[in-house]
């Protein structure tokens, strides 16, 4: 999954330096604040509607 990510995100220009590290914990922490049932929901962010897809591209245009 590391190389999966790092394969993923090597591309993408960023403002600081790249670190497969980093990204994968700001990726986890997204998803952790969205899928937790103990949290307030996230009416914008249903995961049955397909909206994984906008969140991983937002997560990627924020990135650069």
């Amino acid at each position: 999954m590391k190389e999966y990510f790092d394969l993923e995100y090597r591309e993408i220009p960023m403002k600081v330096q790249y670190n497969v590290e980093r990204v994968i914990d700001d990726f986890l922490l997204l998803f952790f604040l969205v899928g937790n049932d103990f949290l307030p929901r996230v009416y914008c962010f249903d995961i049955k509607q397909g909206t994984v897809e906008l969140l991983i591209d937002t997560f990627k245009e924020f990135l650069s």
